[in-house]
């Protein structure tokens, strides 16, 4: 919209910060327990 409207400063975009091992772990335990359900349930159970 700036350079459409040829107003305004862009902003500065920050890189994106690696997920703290707590946050991976939990990421991967979540991954698996959705897998399994998602092999033993019918889809319905599982939006």
């Amino acid at each position: 919209m700036i350079d459409q409207l040829g107003q305004g400063k862009k902003a500065q975009i920050l890189p994106v910060e690696a997920d703290e091992p707590h946050i991976q772990v939990a990421r991967t335990v979540n991954r698996a327990v959705r897998g399994l359900g998602e092999a033993l349930l019918p889809q319905i159970w599982l939006p």
